[in-house]
């Protein structure tokens, strides 16, 4: 959903960052977390948990993963990162409207970040 005025914050990630296994184990433990609750709730019995409390916990558990930097990390290369930076700028305002693109980069490795600044340019 769009809003006039918003702000919204984009993560780039390559695939190899959350693998499918990965994510399928993920899936399965919010079905069966999903499944016990129903189970409870159809037979009235009381149950400490919600639908917003599983999903929730599947999105905390994706991010905690995600933070690990698994995989190739390839948007450390500073020649890939330019690839993303480069196609962000050319699609400026025909995908992202005329609001002033911004950046906020935070290294998470021994790598130099490339100057947020020239990005919003």
């Amino acid at each position: 959903m769009k809003r006039e005025g918003a702000s919204y914050f984009v993560t780039f990630r390559l695939a190899d960052s959350l693998p499918k296994a990965v994510l399928l184990n993920f899936e399965r433990e919010k079905a069966k977390r999903l499944h016990r609750l129903r189970h409870f709730k159809s037979r009235r019995e009381a149950v400490n948990d919600s639908e917003e409390e599983i999903a929730r916990d599947l999105a905390g558990k994706i991010e905690r993963y995600l933070d690990q930097s698994v995989g190739a990390c390839h948007l450390r290369r500073p020649d890939i990162a330019d690839v993303v930076a480069n196609a962000t700028r050319h699609f400026h305002e025909s995908r992202y409207g005329t609001a002033r693109v911004g950046c906020h980069a935070e290294s998470r490795s021994r790598h130099r970040l490339a100057d947020a600044e020239s990005f919003a340019k």
